[in-house]
C-alpha cells in the first residue's frame, strides 16, 4: 500500500529511478513553469508498515542561474504534507485491500450438531 500510495500521490511527477526490492523512488526533476527552478524527491520506503517513520523523503531544489545550477536540500512543510498524503492514501488502499480479501474467502457452511 505505501509504495502504491506514493506512486499515485507523485502521479504529476515523472519517475526518474525506482528499485521495489530496494524501497527507493526517484522522482526527475518537476518545474511548473520557471524552467530555472525545479523539484525532486527522493523516497526511501523503510518499513512495510502505514507508519510515519517507514518511509524518509528527501526533497531538493535546483535553482539556475546563466546556465549555472545548484541544488540544495530543503527541509520544509512540503515533505510532511507529502508523508501525509501518502500515509493517509496508504492507509485507504491497506483497508480496502483487507475488505477484498474477506470477500474473496470461501465461505464456511457450518453445519448444526444432527449433521
Amino acid at each position: 500500500p505505501m509504495w502504491r500510495a506514493t506512486l499515485d500521490t507523485l502521479d504529476f511527477m515523472s519517475i526518474a529511478n525506482s528499485d521495489y526490492s530496494g524501497g527507493l523512488i526517484i522522482t526527475d526533476w518537476y518545474s511548473e513553469g520557471n524552467p530555472d527552478e525545479a523539484i525532486k524527491f527522493n523516497i526511501r520506503f523503510v518499513s512495510n508498515q502505514i507508519r510515519a517513520d517507514g518511509i524518509n523523503i528527501n526533497l531538493y531544489k535546483r535553482i539556475c542561474k546563466e546556465n549555472v545550477c545548484r541544488t540544495k536540500e530543503l527541509n520544509n512543510d512540503i515533505i510532511f504534507d507529502l508523508k501525509d498524503k501518502i500515509l493517509k492514501q496508504a492507509a485507504i488502499y491497506k483497508k480496502l485491500s483487507e475488505e477484498e480479501y474477506v470477500k474473496s474467502r470461501p465461505k464456511k457452511v457450518y453445519r448444526g450438531d444432527n449433521e
